[in-house]
């Protein structure tokens, strides 16, 4: 749970998302937070009822899926996250992805459509994109895309109206093309959250 904690956090930067302002809408300390994710869970003093509202803010139910909504993680090349966005897709089991690199390479997104509806929009650049790729079963991050899929892309990503990226984003998906992928770990990585957090509060 620390490690998708991390990662919803840092990867939520660009929009304004920090511990601070996420621990003042649950009502907890920030102290408490960055203890729990700098200790990989080890050290927790956050109530399970505050630890619930924190993720919830960040868009993550207690079993650590995603909320029904358009969920927009910038990586860029922060490869030490990358445990987290592993460990969301473990839990997430089957989804579809597809993949827009931009003109020149510089940077691709990752357009995730989940089980159960949840729509994941993710940016990364140089090897990170390449190990994003590579966890996602894709191997098409070195092809650029057409230059009207790339602005495309692009518009979505700064579109600010939540509902209106999300439509985008699946009509984006209908014409970059998309590969359903199956992890196949969605009941294995729940029992083992639901383990280490009988182990943390015990």
């Amino acid at each position: 749970m620390a490690a998708a904690l991390g990662f919803v956090v840092g990867t939520q930067r660009w929009q304004g998302v920090s511990l601070q302002k996420v621990a003042v809408e649950a009502e907890t300390h920030r102290s408490n937070l960055s203890s729990f994710i700098r200790s990989h869970g080890g050290r927790r003093n956050i109530s399970d009822v505050k630890l619930r509202a924190v993720l919830f803010a960040l868009g993550l139910h207690w079993d650590l899926t995603l909320t029904r909504s358009l969920h927009r993680w910038d990586l860029g090349a922060e490869d030490h996250l990358m445990g987290g966005l592993r460990v969301l897709l473990d839990v997430m089991g089957r989804y579809s992805v597809g993949v827009v690199t931009t003109a020149g390479c510089r940077e691709s997104f990752f357009l995730l459509i989940a089980d159960g509806g949840a729509v994941a929009m993710l940016r990364a650049t140089g090897e990170v994109a390449s190990g994003v790729a590579k966890l996602l079963g894709v191997d098409r991050i070195l092809v650029d895309s057409d230059r009207a899929v790339s602005e495309a892309v692009q518009r979505i990503w700064l579109t600010q109206d939540v509902a209106v990226a999300e439509k985008m984003v699946r009509g984006l998906m209908d014409s970059c093309g998309v590969a359903e992928v199956g992890i196949g770990r969605r009941d294995e990585a729940i029992r083992e959250h639901e383990s280490r957090q009988l182990i943390a509060t015990a």
